[in-house]
């Protein structure tokens, strides 16, 4: 079941209608109560799938980020580094959509602060990520089926999108 948590700057969904493979999008301003709330979710979605004994690969889609506040550009470091161990039991990788220079900078900086980090696959668009992301899967062999041509976020969570980026 998508999982969605709004804030006054920003929002994240984290979209597991197609386990293994999982889309997080991050809208807006993220700051440090959502980015949290991201890490909760995002430990307890892989310990799920852990105990279920599946490995996964969980998409991060910032196209339709706006800016990310230094402290954030920490946070996302630090969580890497927090929950390494545990997601390379059943994370097979975890790609990144990163569509403006804005967040390529961002993802540079982060990089110089975990250099893990920087060895992370990244797309210019989500379709392009889950082509690859199911491909990285078959190879595994693991199965995934994908109901559509092009992805689109959960309609709970489509309305949170902002509307000039949204047919975007």
């Amino acid at each position: 079941m998508p999982l969605m948590k709004q804030s006054a700057t920003g929002a994240v969904v984290i979209d597991d209608r197609y386990c293994p493979l999982i889309v997080s999008t991050f809208i807006g301003v993220v700051e440090l109560a959502l980015g949290q709330w991201f890490e909760q979710e995002n430990v307890r979605l892989i310990q799920r799938e852990r105990a279920r004994g599946h490995r996964l690969i969980h998409v991060h889609d910032t196209t339709y980020i706006e800016r990310t506040p230094p402290e954030m550009r920490k946070f996302w470091a630090e969580m890497g580094a927090r929950n390494e161990a545990m997601a390379q039991q059943c994370v097979i990788e975890t790609p990144l959509v990163v569509s403006s220079a804005l967040m390529r900078g961002v993802l540079t900086a982060v990089g110089w602060l975990n250099p893990k980090i920087a060895k992370i696959p990244s797309y210019a668009t989500i379709d392009q990520a889950i082509v690859a992301s199911v491909a990285k899967l078959e190879a595994e062999k693991i199965r995934v089926t994908l109901p559509f041509k092009k992805y689109a976020l959960p309609p709970e969570a489509a309305q949170i999108l902002p509307p000039l980026k949204a047919s975007g």
